[in-house]
């Protein structure tokens, strides 16, 4: 996926899409903490670079093991919040 906006870019990052993410104000305070598991470049880097990628197999998204680990910790919290609700017990309509 290729995207400007980080709202589409965040749901992708949570589905393991891999995205190209392209700003030219990369140090906006919105995208502190999140910047780093995109790829990521200014709107001159990415058309420096956009005969690079092959966009058929585009560059998994970096720090995949973190966001991996940061998405098992909040599932865990939402969890103990609900007081244990997951699949297996809730119910289903």
């Amino acid at each position: 996926m290729i995207t400007s906006r980080l709202h589409i870019a965040l749901p992708a990052l949570a589905f393991g899409t891999p995205v190209l993410f392209v700003n030219d104000n990369l140090n906006d305070v919105r995208f502190r903490g999140l910047i780093k598991f995109l790829n990521a470049y200014t709107i001159n880097e990415f058309k420096n670079t956009i005969e690079e990628i092959d966009l058929e197999k585009p560059p998994k998204n970096p720090n995949q093991a973190e966001l991996i680990r940061l998405k098992s910790d909040l599932i865990k919290t939402v969890e103990r919040f609900m007081g244990g609700v997951n699949e297996s017990n809730h119910c289903k309509n």
